[in-house]
């Protein structure tokens, strides 16, 4: 039913057979237009839902409006700084669907680098917090999430 289309770290954008493209309209409308290329192709050919990780879009503000209706929007980051909170408050009130990844770097070292799991789990926490508040914008129920060792956090 969907197909991750990947999208991200594209590197290579603004270079190479890219160069001319960008330069006459820019990174963002370059990179959504070929987007949008490509996902009317899964979507019509193969009767699919595009998905797209987002870290290249989430910093263009400008373009968000121009990300079909039709597709996911995968937001990520790095580490627990990541701002979750701001990100997916952006993707909520330019109406795009979304799902949040947050282990999409960090599963290696959560397993090989034991002495950061608690960092670890507090991204997943401030994460899963952050989905929670615009997923559910009605009468939102209490959701209390805690680790071992770790205080309770509570959104309402």
């Amino acid at each position: 039913k969907y197909f991750n289309m990947n999208f991200d770290e594209p590197y290579e954008l603004g270079h190479g057979k890219s160069k001319e493209l960008v330069e006459q309209v820019g990174e963002a409308k370059g990179f959504i237009d070929f987007f949008k290329q490509l996902s009317d192709y899964v979507i019509n050919t193969h009767n699919k839902t595009p998905m797209l990780w987002g870290d290249v879009l989430i910093k263009h503000d400008n373009v968000l409006d121009k990300i079909p209706k039709d597709m996911i929007f995968v937001d990520w980051g790095y580490d627990a700084q990541y701002p979750f909170d701001k990100t997916l408050k952006k993707l909520k009130n330019a109406n795009i669907k979304f799902l949040v990844s947050i282990f999409s770097r960090m599963y290696i070292s959560y397993h090989l680098e034991p002495r950061r799991s608690n960092h670890k789990k507090r991204e997943a926490q401030i994460a899963s917090l952050s989905s929670y508040k615009y997923i559910f914008t009605s009468s939102k129920p209490v959701l209390r999430l805690s680790y071992s060792g770790e205080p309770a956090v509570t959104v309402r």
